[in-house]
């Protein structure tokens, strides 16, 4: 699947998903560590990053979403965990 391709659709998931079930972010940290390995990014590189922030972006957006504005950082680090 070509890189655009696969963030969209992760994009897709994070639209529509609710993201307050423990099963929805577990899901969501699967797709996005298959993402990252799909494309070679690792954590903390520039593509890396670009990535996570269009994606922290639209999950701000989800009601749904456990993380405010605030958690960035507890973000990035439950999506990277399985990247170590």
């Amino acid at each position: 699947m070509m890189r655009e391709e696969e963030f969209d659709y992760l994009l897709s998931f994070v639209k529509e998903a609710d993201l307050d079930a423990e099963v929805v972010k577990q899901q969501l940290r699967a797709l996005w560590t298959a993402f990252c390995i799909h494309n070679n990014l690792a954590c903390d590189i520039l593509n890396y990053d670009y990535y996570l922030d269009v994606l922290w972006e639209e999950v701000q957006k989800n009601e749904t979403s456990p993380w405010d504005k605030r958690s960035f950082e507890a973000f990035d680090l439950f999506l990277g965990s399985e990247l170590s």
